[in-house]
């Protein structure tokens, strides 16, 4: 750190994770392989995306023709533990939990049990124990993948749809409705003119409809159809199963994913593009006046 500040970060991941290989056996001629370190585990709650790879260097590189020989029998992935619960207190030294289909080990060295309980890294640490930090980082152990059974998976299934707050939209509105919906063409056909046209009449324009109530980022009851106005253009709340709830958080938190690891998708997906709309004389004085004296307005995709 006296040379670079960032060093830490770029040391924790010099080793991007490639994907599982397979154990050669042992009477197959292989070169030496890396001895991979524990302190890129996960951090106080263990990581959605354990990284895989040695924190150090590599101790020697592959032979430039190596010895053929007979393909291994996959080895059985083990059971998953229960999954990790992030309002947990009472993790104890040497527990087993399940994220993304990986087990975690919270470590059983003195001290370690303390920060395998707290799901998010608070500052407050450091008064007293000036090494708190490292310790959270390094509480939970990846140890390996695991093969969810089929209880799991439907518990699994059934918090991605019913879980939890849904966070809002991207698509149409992101969080809260974005302020410049994509107006680009679609996979289908494209609008430009032909290199010869053909004379015809110009068809008569569509009339737009009026534009229903502007979104509002502190309303709570929004209910999945609800239709809602920015910037001139329609939104409607994603009627689909779960999506409701996300239409009611104008704000993205991590947090969410602990209870549904689709909760981001979900939320970028909450609100949907319908097309735009004609603001009646009453709406536009009220967005003259939000334009002026309104705080906050929605976040663009």
């Amino acid at each position: 750190l006296e040379r670079n500040t960032n060093a830490k970060e770029m040391w924790d991941n010099a080793w991007v994770a490639v994907g599982p290989c397979e154990v050669m056996e042992e009477n197959a001629t292989v070169t030496p392989a890396p001895t991979p370190s524990p302190t890129n585990g996960p951090s106080g709650s263990p990581t959605k995306e354990p990284t895989l790879g040695p924190t150090s260097g590599p101790t020697s590189s592959p032979t430039s023709s190596p010895t053929p020989s007979p393909t291994p029998s996959p080895q059985p992935v083990p059971a998953c533990p229960p999954a990790y619960d992030y309002t947990k207190t009472t993790h104890i030294a040497g527990e087993l939990v399940e994220i993304d289909e990986y087990i975690f080990q919270c470590r059983e060295e003195e001290g370690f049990v303390e920060y395998c309980n707290q799901a998010g890294w608070d500052d407050s640490l450091l008064e007293r124990n000036t090494n708190a930090k490292e310790m959270w980082d390094n509480a939970w152990m990846q140890v390996g993948p695991c093969a969810l059974t089929s209880e799991e998976e439907v518990m699994e299934e059934d918090t991605a749809v019913t879980s939890a707050p849904t966070p809002s939209p991207t698509n149409g509105p992101s969080g809260s409705p974005t302020k410049e919906p994509t107006l680009g063409p679609t996979s289908g056909p494209t609008s430009s003119p032909t290199s010869s046209p053909t004379p015809s009449p110009t068809p008569s324009p569509q009339p737009v409809p009026a534009c229903p109530p502007a979104y509002d980022y502190t309303k709570s009851t929004y209910v999945a159809g609800d239709l809602v106005e920015v910037d001139e253009y329609i939104f409607q709340c994603n009627e689909e199963d779960g999506y409701e709830t996300y239409c009611n958080r104008a704000g993205w938190e991590d947090a969410l994913l602990f209870l549904n690891k689709h909760a981001k998708e979900m939320w970028d997906n909450a609100w949907m593009q319908v097309g735009p709309c004609a603001l009646t004389s009453e709406e536009e004085v009220m967005e003259e006046d939000t334009a002026v004296t309104s705080a906050p307005t929605p976040s663009p995709t």
